[in-house]
């Protein structure tokens, strides 16, 4: 099932990609405009051509990759493991974090580090000193909850959606993550959420309940 939503901007919240550096070292990185075409890509795109991944490692559940153009590295997770890798192509260098408890996405931030969505809520990530800063859990008293797919807007929030990890029921939401750590619940009833993505001129979200 895929969903849109409209108009749940607000723009004077977070800077947007043409906006200087912020302040706030909890601001992540907005995604790419994706009806023009930078000279550069933004921090968000993923596309990047020559990035291929074969350390023959198995992984058990891997999700959410993002290109960190300012480190030439690829994020990604692997949900059940549960850890955060990080790939350098240009050396071959894979690292990993451990992380205490399933993951379901994660976003880059400006300061440096990645904000992760985990089963016990959102987490500021510190990967070089592999470090978790808890942020908000919206859902502290639905343990049988996760937060499964997210990605980050053009205003620089972090959307993820929660699910019930041993039944298939429509038991999560969806959220979403501000600059000041302010947690919204967009909406309920979600059983899968997934793919979430805004069409180019910012007005439609759409997100795919699976």
């Amino acid at each position: 099932m895929v969903r849109s939503l409209r108009d749940h901007r607000h723009g004077d919240l977070i800077p947007g990609p043409s906006a200087s550096e912020p302040d706030d070292p909890l601001e992540v990185l907005p995604a790419q405009r994706h009806h023009r075409k930078p000279a550069v890509p933004d921090e968000g795109d993923v596309r990047q051509p020559g990035v291929r991944l074969d350390h023959g490692q198995g992984y058990r559940l891997g999700e959410s990759p993002v290109w960190s153009v300012r480190e030439a590295a690829l994020y990604w997770v692997d949900s059940r493991e549960p850890a955060v890798y990080r790939l350098q192509p240009a050396t071959g260098e894979l690292r990993s974090v451990a992380v205490p408890c399933i993951v379901g996405s994660i976003a880059l931030r400006r300061s440096g580090g990645l904000i992760a969505a985990l089963q016990t809520g959102f987490h500021a990530l510190d990967f070089e000193r592999g470090t978790l800063t808890p942020l908000v859990d919206p859902e502290a008293d639905r343990p049988a909850n996760r937060f499964n797919d997210g990605r980050v807007d053009r205003q620089g929030r972090f959307w993820s959606g929660t699910m019930n990890d041993t039944r298939r029921d429509p038991d999560g939401s969806l959220y979403r993550l501000d600059a000041d750590h302010r947690c919204t619940k967009i909406r309920g009833d979600v059983i899968v959420p997934n793919s979430i993505c805004w069409s180019p001129d910012d007005r439609t979200m759409y997100f795919a309940d699976s």
